[in-house]
């Protein structure tokens, strides 16, 4: 830290007027404290950008809102995993149904599994299973 930024800051803490607005956020008086000081015709400055409670606060709600979103993000691909699940559930009973649908009229195993860009392998597990539960 420079040194005359070391200066500026002890100057600061020893002065009165910043003394008191000190005193007044202890006691939980800024509002009122500053209303008084507006309406002086002592023109009185606190630039609480600079000060370190001020600082600290801004971090903190940041971190705070790096949660929040973190959190939502991580609820959003949970909800983007389930439903992607539940699409993938549906195309999968869509084929199926097709498939019967398919051996129902009378194609043979080969032609559906052409016709679906499957393999028939795969054509004669869904028809087996089907024919196991009808």
């Amino acid at each position: 830290m420079s040194r005359k930024k070391n200066d500026k800051e002890k100057e600061e803490i020893v002065n009165p007027r910043h003394q008191l607005f000190i005193l007044s956020r202890l006691r939980n008086l800024e509002k009122p404290f500053t209303k008084i000081l507006k309406d002086m015709p002592i023109t009185f400055e606190v630039d609480v950008e600079k000060d370190y409670l001020y600082k600290r606060g801004k971090e903190k709600g940041k971190e705070e809102l790096r949660q929040k979103l973190l959190k939502k993000e991580k609820e959003f691909k949970e909800q983007i995993l389930k439903k992607e699940e539940e699409l993938r559930e549906k195309a999968k009973k869509n084929e199926a149904q097709t498939i019967i649908g398919f051996y129902n009229v009378g194609n043979d195993i080969k032609t559906i599994a052409k016709a679906l860009n499957i393999t028939q392998k795969k054509v004669k597990q869904i028809i087996e299973k089907w024919k196991k539960t009808s």
